[in-house]
């Protein structure tokens, strides 16, 4: 099993590679893991779509102190 480090790094390598279509790709490989039995490899894969996932959300914006209301 891949370490969380190594799972943030190939998320990162996959989405220089693949961009927008990343998730998609990570995916497929995810699925092709388990047509061939292998549910540790999909289990890697659908952590590397999760950080992906969380890579690729658009940033929250915090609130400015003057549009807080009490």
């Amino acid at each position: 099993m891949k370490s969380d480090l190594g799972i943030w790094q190939i998320a990162g390598d996959v989405i220089a590679r693949h961009g927008a279509a990343a998730d998609r790709e990570v995916v497929r490989l995810a699925n092709l893991m388990l047509n061939h039995g292998d549910l540790v490899g999909q289990v890697e894969w659908l952590r590397i779509w999760a950080a992906i996932v969380l890579l690729s959300a658009e940033p929250t914006r915090a609130a400015s102190p003057t549009e807080i209301r009490a």
